[in-house]
């Protein structure tokens, strides 16, 4: 939901950094263009504590930017049609398979951006390949608002940006829409996805939540249309936010109000009165080992949901945050990273050996 911050809280390397923010924002009131420069810098800064570079891909005509670990340079394989092909699978399979081993793709929810993962990417350290895309219509990839936004198109492209970068088995991440998104293709696609993890995934609302309640009275919290705005959504999004200097959380709330008419179309997208498939159906259909994560103070999608995800997905477990609301990925980064990390490993200590 929101681009990395500087955290009161971070460990020593972030200090430094931190104390000059705060030095640095008492001589920059009013200067747009220094704001941003420096916001750049802060998040190549993040970025780099997971050795992660921005990259771009053209998918079907849409322009996907996403972060890679900088060890991993992965091929580009053409796509022309944004649809599933059986003859691009069939092309995908008679190549060699060039993936590196324990690739980790992760994504951001509604209204968010790769950078909601660059705090977890720190903590995860060498242990993985990441792959982070924005997804269409955030972020800096494509917003066409002649597309449709919704959680089957949105699986669609995933499918296509996957398969032009080579990727044919995986570890798969999301939060809130990200989650959503993740459950159906990891039940559309179980070949590919090995593990399964889901930070307060969106797609069920047994248990209201504030944001619901909200919706009920005309008032969506994720959408923004003013800068001043900002305060109200980081609340909804986090429980116990990070530290934000000025002047970077001005930036970021520019920078989430510009966001509204393409939010809005998406929102729209996502909520049909009528939607054309039953989502809890379908990740019913999910093989690959599920952990849930969910932080018990959301505000967006209520805790309560947590338990419909681990009754509903065969093999799944959950783990709550009492201290956490709807993005632990950025509130806790080291206890979720400590979480994955221990969940794919035992996942592939039980796993059959592959085939010789």
């Amino acid at each position: 939901m929101f681009a990395t911050t500087v955290s009161s809280r971070c460990r020593p390397c972030r200090q430094p950094l931190a104390a000059l923010l705060i030095f640095l924002s008492l001589f920059m009131a009013g200067c747009d263009e220094t704001k941003n420069d420096l916001f750049d810098y802060v998040l190549d800064y993040e970025r780099g504590l997971g050795q992660l570079v921005v990259d771009e891909i053209n998918v079907a005509g849409l322009n996907i930017t996403f972060l890679r670990s900088e060890r991993f340079n992965p091929p580009r394989r053409s796509i022309d049609v944004d649809e599933q092909s059986a003859a691009l699978d069939r092309e995908n399979e008679a190549l060699k398979d060039t993936t590196p081993r324990e690739v980790l793709v992760l994504l951001h929810g509604f209204g968010g951006d790769k950078d909601n993962w660059v705090r977890l990417a720190a903590e995860l350290g060498q242990q993985y390949t990441l792959i982070i895309p924005d997804l269409p219509g955030h972020g800096e990839s494509s917003k066409d608002l002649a597309l449709s936004y919704d959680l089957p198109q949105q699986v669609t492209r995933l499918r296509n940006f996957l398969r032009s970068l080579g990727l044919t088995n995986f570890h798969l991440a999301g939060n809130s829409m990200g989650g959503a998104i993740a459950s159906l293709y990891a039940a559309q696609y179980p070949d590919q996805v090995e593990t399964l993890t889901l930070f307060n995934p969106a797609g069920i609302y047994e248990v209201e939540s504030d944001f619901i309640k909200g919706l009920g009275e005309g008032n969506n919290a994720l959408i923004i249309g003013s800068p001043e705005e900002f305060d109200e959504l980081i609340g909804y999004a986090m429980a116990d936010p990070p530290f934000i200097p000025w002047p970077l959380k001005s930036v970021m709330a520019e920078r989430a109000a510009a966001q509204q008419e393409v939010l809005e179309k998406i929102y729209a997208d996502l909520t049909p009165e009528e939607p054309n498939y039953e989502f809890r159906d379908i990740i019913r259909n999910i093989r690959s080992p599920t952990l849930v994560l969910w932080g018990a103070l959301d505000r967006v999608i209520a805790q309560g949901n947590a338990e419909a995800f681990t009754l509903l997905i065969p093999n799944a477990r959950k783990f709550i945050f009492e201290d956490a609301g709807h993005m632990p990925m950025l509130e806790r980064p080291e206890k979720s990273a400590e979480l994955m990390t221990s969940f794919i490993v035992n996942q592939a200590r039980v796993a059959p050996a592959p085939a010789p």
